[in-house]
């Protein structure tokens, strides 16, 4: 059986989002904020009487934790039925 886009598309979202749904969860990644801090007595920090210091902040975000297999199941399932991407550069 030949298959069009559309179809292999539909039938391979569907296949993969029923294989690998979405499932989020909590992630928590580590970044660095600069603040800046007054001087103390003793510090030596020019006329500005400030420095900057980084600190760390925990922020968290929603991460799929299913989205590269869903995409690795699409992508198998559309070569199985005849598609293949392709990646085309331009260059200028």
């Amino acid at each position: 059986m030949e298959w069009t886009y559309q179809e292999a598309d539909s039938q391979c979202e569907f296949d993969s989002f029923k294989r690998f749904p979405v499932r989020n969860e909590v992630a928590q990644r580590t970044v660095y904020e600069t603040i800046t801090k007054k001087c103390k007595k003793n510090d030596e920090c020019g006329k500005e009487k400030t420095y900057e210091e980084k600190v760390p902040k925990t922020e968290s975000y929603v991460l799929d934790v299913n989205k590269d297999s869903r995409h690795r199941e699409y992508m198998s399932c559309m070569k199985r039925k005849g598609w293949q991407e392709k990646n085309i550069y331009f260059w200028e």
